[in-house]
């Protein structure tokens, strides 16, 4: 079956079907048939022994030849008086009411010489009427040349096989039509799937198909569904992606070209050298804006192709990033507790980034004071807070989306790609407010 090709699961599984019902169909007959047979050769043995031991009995006490000897139920079996004379056979039948059937009987005279020599019962097959029957018989000798010889028939003739035959052909053409439906009944729903499928991977959306079972299929449904409406806000986000680019792009590129257009007037407000100056300080904003884009779409390649992670001393990669960011606003307190000998396994470039982007969206909302500090308990934790003002409710849930920004935000990429990479290294991000300000929690389990 492995090496058959089928243009559709629906022909697989009837095909299954029917060769599982034809196998089961058939198996059962033969046993059947051989039980029923083995049955039947035991009974008849048994009623031919009887009664030829029974008439035997009588014969023994009676003239048969003087008086009529009177046997009941002799219609299953049926005794014959034989007497063998020079060759010729000479048989009187004591079931005179059905007499004997002469074709039949010719049939038996051949055989006899095999009937009468046998010790134990003795079977063969006769044909009669183009049908097969097997002949169980018996003999004892009366005299020197008469013999009571006595057999049946078969009680399941060769119809039976044939009946069993037609039978099993009638269950095997209804395994083909139960097969058919059974086949279509599975594979309805797989079909709207396919149908489903191929909608959305031409982004046409539709609505959610409605599982109607519990089992794999309805599973599978559930499945797509939710890929669907993923893909949906994938897509969706992307072209928020798009325009919030498209808008912060525009702007940069207007002030350079307006400017750079403004010195080949020479129409330039202020000096040429601050004319210039504010092409180049767009031209990093352009090129920091690009270079972030860049890094968060290719983000997940980048992560999946960092083979190498290393244990981090935390408290040293903290110590060297607030070196970085103090003198950033040496107006405001550091309140910095680090624990020592504490290690997270990643790749430190890129733990760098996470915590980095951390620490440049604290300097934006900060007032006073931003508290960092590492400890470990089951797990590893980061903590870093300012005393700025709350997030809203409704924000804060939001805050790690890319492209989600505020009044006072950047590119709203920053901390969308600080949760991708802890996430990444096994560890967990939130943002919480508190009653002196905006918390930042990271978590990690301990490196093993």
């Amino acid at each position: 079956m492995d090496n058959l090709k089928f243009n559709s699961l629906s022909t697989r599984i009837w095909y299954t079907l029917v060769i599982l019902s034809v196998f089961i169909i058939f198996t059962i007959s033969i046993i059947y048939n051989f039980i029923i047979n083995s049955i039947e050769r035991n009974y008849v043995k048994e009623v031919l022994i009887t009664s030829h031991t029974a008439l035997l009995n009588e014969i023994q006490q009676v003239n048969l030849f003087e008086q009529e000897i009177d046997i009941k139920d002799l219609i299953r079996v049926n005794h014959l008086l034989v007497t063998v004379d020079n060759g010729d056979v000479n048989a009187f039948s004591f079931n005179r009411k059905f007499g004997i059937n002469p074709n039949e009987f010719e049939q038996i005279k051949i055989e006899m010489p095999n009937i009468i020599n046998s010790n134990d019962i003795y079977q063969f097959k006769i044909h009669n009427l183009k049908v097969i029957e097997q002949i169980y018989t018996i003999s004892t000798p009366i005299s020197d040349n008469s013999y009571l010889v006595s057999y049946v028939k078969s009680i399941t003739s060769a119809f039976f096989q044939v009946e069993v035959l037609a039978i099993s052909l009638a269950f095997t053409f209804c395994s083909f039509w139960i097969a058919n439906h059974i086949s279509k009944y599975i594979c309805k729903p797989l079909k709207a799937l396919e149908e489903h499928a191929l909608k959305i991977a031409n982004h046409q959306f539709m609505e959610p198909l409605i599982a109607e079972t519990n089992d794999e299929i309805g599973s599978l449904i559930n499945s797509i569904n939710y890929m669907q409406d993923e893909l949906y806000k994938k897509e969706e986000q992307e072209k928020r992606f798009l325009q919030t680019i498209s808008h912060d792009l525009k702007t940069p590129i207007m002030i350079i070209s307006g400017h750079a257009q403004a010195i080949i007037d020479e129409m330039y407000i202020g000096s040429l050298e601050e004319t210039a100056q504010i092409i180049v300080d767009e031209a990093k904003r352009l090129e920091t804006k690009v270079t972030q884009m860049l890094y968060f779409n290719t983000l997940d390649i980048t992560l999946q192709k960092s083979l190498f992670v290393e244990q981090i001393c935390l408290n040293e990669m903290l110590s060297y990033i607030l070196t970085k960011f103090q003198v950033l606003n040496t107006s405001i307190h550091w309140d910095i507790n680090l624990q020592e000998d504490i290690y997270v396994n990643a790749n430190r470039e890129q733990l760098e980034i996470a915590i980095e982007n951390i620490f440049d969206n604290q300097l934006r909302y900060v007032k006073n004071v931003i508290k960092t500090y590492v400890y470990k308990d089951k797990f590893i934790h980061i903590v870093i807070g300012n005393d700025g003002e709350n997030i809203a409710p409704n924000k804060i849930e939001k805050i790690f989306n890319h492209l989600y920004k505020d009044n006072q935000g950047k590119f709203g990429l920053g901390l969308a790609i600080t949760q991708k990479i802890i996430c990444h290294y096994g560890g967990s991000v939130e943002v919480s407010n508190s009653s002196t300000g905006v918390i930042f929690h990271i978590t990690f389990p301990i490196s093993i």
